[in-house]
């Protein structure tokens, strides 16, 4: 049978080499038996070498999430403005017919005001769904990624979508407050 030092050796320079413990034998024994047989080998066993890669992946990788979640929360701030917009200006007839009936600034304002807040609540709802389906499939999958939702988190994203829906849907009810009812049957 080829010495260990042999086997190694034969496969050059290299970053890795994983080791398949037969049955019943203990990993860290086995680190230290390699150590001590093969020159120039730094080893390590699965649970430590779990731990350091973890930590150099977070080391590299917590700026580029940080910027993928600047990005993707800027993103969803945009969608959800521009789906309350769109909302509310495929409604302006409505909200004119409104006015013409006589309903009051305010009223037509707080009604398009409590349709941005819904629109945006259900969104808000329909998010954090996907990403605790999102976070409990990455736990199934990726056992050594551990994801979680702050209720911090939560609440600032639901403080910004109702901001923003209610900015987004004050341009379109604006315009139609504004206009005289009584100059749309002019001729």
């Amino acid at each position: 049978m080829p010495d260990l030092a042999e086997v190694m050796s034969s496969f050059g320079t290299m970053s890795y080499f994983l080791v398949d413990a037969a049955p019943g034998v203990d990993a860290k024994m086995l680190a230290e038996t390699i150590k001590n047989e093969v020159e120039k080998v730094n080893v390590v066993p699965n649970d430590e070498f779990i731990r350091n890669d973890w930590s150099v992946a977070m080391q590299m990788g917590v700026e580029i999430i940080a910027l993928m979640t600047v990005i993707g929360g800027a993103l969803a701030v945009l969608l959800t403005g521009f789906a309350i917009y769109s909302n509310t200006s495929r409604k302006e007839r409505e909200l004119a017919v409104m006015k013409a009936l006589g309903f009051r600034n305010r009223a037509i304002y707080a009604t398009v005001m409590l349709q941005a807040i819904v629109l945006a609540v259900l969104g808000l709802l329909l998010a954090v769904g996907l990403v605790l389906l999102a976070t409990l499939l990455t736990a199934y999958f990726v056992p050594q990624v551990t994801l979680y939702m702050t209720l911090d988190a939560i609440l600032r994203v639901f403080i910004a979508a109702i901001v923003v829906a209610l900015i987004a849907g004050i341009v379109p009810v604006h315009r139609v407050v504004r206009v005289d009812p009584v100059s749309a049957f002019r001729d």
